[in-house]
């Protein structure tokens, strides 16, 4: 009997790497919402999303309160490590979507400057306030608001990727 020996070919997914300061709140979050929604858009095999912090101590989870947030929404949260926004990261990305003016401003180069949005660039709602230490409430705020702007943020990148 003949072994077949067709490969599929895999293919890359177009990764969207979203950034905050420690990557425990915000932008876990945004990773995971807008992996729900790339999913609900048939869009999952296309791209992929990532996380990453300015600031991050590399290992730590996502924050409780994110978690509490998440669950709320109705979204599977996995197992998170948080890791330092590198160069490596950013240029491997498709798109890089910074929580605030301030984290775009902090990692911005010439050579992602074309690929780099705050979520005020992308969003009505404009930058995401950071929940860090404060009640699940605000969290859960924080997680709806990204849901909202995530949304826009897929709108966006319909817009664009034509062009």
């Amino acid at each position: 009997m003949k072994k077949n020996t067709t490969t599929k070919s895999k293919t890359i997914k177009k990764n969207i790497l979203f950034v905050c300061t420690g990557n425990t709140c915000r932008s876990p979050m945004a990773e995971v919402i807008f992996r729900t929604i790339l999913k609900e858009n048939g869009l999952d095999k296309e791209y992929s999303t990532s996380s990453c912090g300015t600031h991050a101590e590399v290992g730590c989870g996502m924050s409780e309160g994110s978690k509490y947030a998440l669950k709320e929404l109705g979204m599977l949260v996995k197992k998170h490590k948080s890791k330092k926004a590198t160069d490596s990261l950013l240029k491997k990305a498709h798109l890089v979507i910074c929580m605030t003016e301030r984290h775009k401003n902090a990692v911005i180069n010439e050579k992602i400057s074309e690929k780099c949005h705050s979520m005020s660039d992308i969003s009505r709602l404009g930058d995401v306030s950071d929940p860090y230490m404060m009640e699940n409430s605000v969290y859960l705020r924080t997680a709806e608001d990204l849901q909202y702007s995530l949304n826009e943020l897929l709108e966006f990148m319909k817009n664009h990727e034509n062009k």
